[in-house]
């Protein structure tokens, strides 16, 4: 018997009850908080998203710093939808554009009943595990990167994804923390031939990416002991910003999808340190809001490729 699971509630954000359990609950959250230490479970599987997603966008790299953080916590149990901080603005995407159009180019092969090509699930993977920009920069090309982007709407809904203005630039491509985690949401609900060739490749990126920017921050900083499916995102300096993104599925079960997406206006050099500090608080915070379930035993090595249990296909919107 096939055991249906609620669709995410993608319309609505932490309601004023939740609202008033986590004020209750944490007390008055402001940027500089420090993150929580033990599991930090609050009662309800939705008080805990909401938890998880308030304490993230929380962060920030130093009192009156001028980023901005946005979290988006989904329990694809329970089907709630927690927002916080900068979720719902548009921002660059950096390497998100990769997830996005992988997941389109997957999903559009199979609804068009057609194999991907092994050359293009070679591209894919190059592009989620180290984040590779020239096999991005390929896939771009021969799949009319502008026009994949705009499927999103009609396939996913995702409307406020834009395609870049300068059609060559997809990392200039924006979203919201909101319609990233849509994507993975998406994503986890695909036939599993279909999930992994997008999956796969993020559970065992390097932790160092193809340009050399280290990939261990966000939901993938060695402070966290978590199963995690990640794909990082780093980009500066257009429009004077500097965005670094870390987004993802937490847990042995792939039952959280967590988005955290920051952006720091730049007037000087890039302090990447503080960002990444900043970001990979914010993961902390959210990780350790969801329990003790998503954490690894320290024992294990937090770099090895896990093996995942097969997952029903979830109801999606």
């Amino acid at each position: 018997m096939k055991v249906r699971r609620p669709a995410a509630r993608w319309m609505t954000p932490v309601g004023v009850a939740v609202f008033a359990v986590l004020v209750a609950t944490c007390g008055f959250l402001t940027s500089g908080s420090a993150a929580p230490t033990g599991d930090g479970v609050v009662g309800s599987p939705a008080d805990r998203a909401a938890r998880a997603a308030t304490l993230a966008g929380a962060q920030s790299p130093s009192p009156g710093s001028s980023t901005r953080i946005g979290a988006v916590v989904v329990d694809r149990h329970t089907g709630e939808v927690a927002v916080s901080g900068a979720a719902d603005e548009p921002m660059f995407t950096a390497s998100l554009a990769k997830l996005m159009v992988a997941a389109s180019i997957v999903d559009g092969a199979r609804r068009a009943g057609v194999p991907v090509d092994p050359y293009d699930v070679d591209l894919i993977g190059r592009a989620l595990g180290p984040s590779d920009d020239l096999a991005m920069n390929e896939l771009w090309v021969r799949f009319d990167g502008v026009d994949v982007l705009r499927r999103l709407d009609t396939m996913w809904g995702l409307r406020q994804t834009a395609p870049p203005v300068d059609g060559s630039f997809w990392g200039a491509t924006t979203t919201t923390a909101r319609e990233v985690a849509r994507v993975f949401d998406n994503v986890l609900g695909l036939p599993e031939f279909a999930r992994e060739i997008v999956l796969g490749p993020m559970e065992s990126a390097p932790p160092v990416a193809a340009d050399g920017f280290d990939q261990l921050f966000g939901l993938r900083s060695e402070d966290l002991d978590s199963f995690t499916t990640v794909k990082q995102g780093w980009m500066c300096c257009l429009a004077d910003t500097a965005h670094l993104h870390s987004a993802g599925v937490v847990g042995t079960d792939r039952r959280f999808i967590v988005v955290l997406v920051s952006r720091t206006p730049q007037t000087t050099a890039t302090d990447w340190n503080s960002m990444r500090a900043a970001l990979s608080a914010a993961a902390l915070s959210a990780v350790n809001a969801l329990g003790a379930e998503v954490r690894r035993p320290r024992t294990e090595n937090p770099f090895a490729v896990v093996a995942l249990p097969a997952l029903r296909q979830s109801t999606r919107v």
